[in-house]
């Protein structure tokens, strides 16, 4: 099934997706994936989560902590979330399930054309600061300094650092 954004009105379906491609490496808090959760129809991201890299998937509270700051960005929970079939998600899966959301599995070729953006965006700052470092793998002394790479505007996300 090939999705689209005309397909679905504003939170109707959201998108969950890896935002990065490289762990994201801490001094004091070890290494994280980062989980964000995109509107289909706007492209606006409601929330993200990081999840420890030495686990498969989320628990099942990063779950439920994503899907709520999600609805409390949006305003409202989605009939549908689409998620990529090849990762693995049996508690975020139960979490959505929980809350009355169907979810769809769905190839990541179809998801790309989504998350792109969003993901170069993420690993560009990155990519800027760690350059002059000589390694393309970005170490912060705590997750929390990522917070002065990626923020939200009007849920769209905006990069800013040195």
């Amino acid at each position: 099934m090939s999705i689209t954004s005309r397909q679905f009105i504003e939170n109707e379906a959201w998108l969950l997706f890896q935002l990065n491609d490289e762990p994201v490496r801490t001094i004091s808090d070890g290494d994280f994936n980062v989980l964000a959760i995109m509107d289909v129809a706007t492209g606006l991201i409601h929330g993200m989560e990081f999840f420890d890299i030495d686990t498969e998937e989320p628990t099942e509270f990063e779950s439920k902590k994503l899907l709520n700051t999600s609805e409390s960005n949006a305003g409202t929970l989605p009939k549908f979330i689409f998620v990529n079939s090849s990762q693995r998600l049996v508690r975020f899966a139960r979490a959505v399930s929980s809350m009355g959301i169907k979810i769809i599995p769905e190839e990541e070729k179809n998801l790309d054309p989504f998350t792109e953006e969003a993901r170069v965006g993420f690993a560009a700052p990155c990519q800027k600061r760690f350059h002059a470092l000589k390694t393309t793998k970005p170490i912060l002394s705590d997750k929390s300094m990522l917070s002065c790479f990626f923020a939200f505007t009007k849920g769209r996300p905006k990069f800013f650092g040195p």
